[in-house]
């Protein structure tokens, strides 16, 4: 489930409910699990998640374990299956269907804008630019990032035809405060234009196209996302007609 949505817009999390902490922290490191296990110690957010009626013969803080839910970013539950439920099933598939569908329904936080063909001259230097397109309430975390442990916005592409990708010139950031925490951190918002070096061989073919990934760390004003990337094309051209390779 977690390796599935990994780089996605989805924070995947375990709930322990009145367990002794030592308890949860044990078997939480004995099965690896690489998401956060919380500990609702007195059960009172179980408690607060149990809809009314359900297993009456069960405690109230009881009700939601076992339980699977999503809850989207305004706190509304857009899932959730009981233990009691008539189609609970171990397997996630409903839970999996219904991720899905609204990963599906939701805009992706960044988008690169389809460069123009760049003209190469064979043998020498020319330089693509890509606009970034960051969705309203989101940054990404600039490059260089604030932190060792944040991951900055990253371009990375494959050589192609003998093309190759220089270094990328990633503007400043501006500093911005995560909600609850104590220093600022350098981030990109609504959009940002990154230059990109390319170097082109003395025998270059007549078109061809630079593939590769733009990753990031995506934060909106109450967390930061796991990182995630989208793919990224730069299509090229010989502008030397005499000296370009045929196809």
């Amino acid at each position: 489930m977690q390796e599935k949505y990994r780089d996605r817009d989805v924070q995947v999390l375990i709930i322990d409910v009145m367990e002794p902490e030592a308890t949860a922290t044990g078997w939480g490191a004995r099965w690896q699990f690489p998401f956060p296990v919380l500990l609702d110690a007195n059960g009172k957010v179980a408690e607060s998640y149990a809809p009314p009626d359900a297993v009456p013969d069960l405690p109230r803080s009881q009700v939601p374990i076992a339980s699977n839910l999503i809850i989207d970013r305004e706190g509304k539950i857009r899932f959730y299956s009981l233990l009691d439920s008539a189609n609970f099933d171990a397997r996630l598939v409903a839970l999996q269907a219904r991720m899905d569908e609204l990963l599906a329904a939701s805009p992706p936080v960044v988008t690169v804008d389809p460069p123009t063909s760049v003209a190469l001259v064979p043998g020498r230097p020319a330089t693509a630019r890509l606009s970034v397109r960051i969705r309203p309430g989101f940054h990404v975390q600039a490059n260089p990032a604030s932190e060792p442990y944040l991951v900055p916005l990253t371009l990375a592409l494959q050589p192609a035809d003998g093309v190759r990708a220089g270094p990328v010139a990633y503007p400043p950031g501006r500093p911005w405060r995560l909600t609850g925490s104590d220093g600022d951190l350098s981030v990109y918002s609504a959009g940002l234009e990154l230059v990109v070096a390319l170097e082109a061989p003395p025998e270059l073919a007549a078109s061809g196209v630079l593939q590769g990934d733009l990753r990031y760390q995506a934060c909106d004003d109450r967390v930061c996302l796991r990182p995630a990337s989208v793919p990224v094309r730069i299509p090229f051209r010989c502008d030397d007609q005499g000296e370009c390779l045929r196809e």
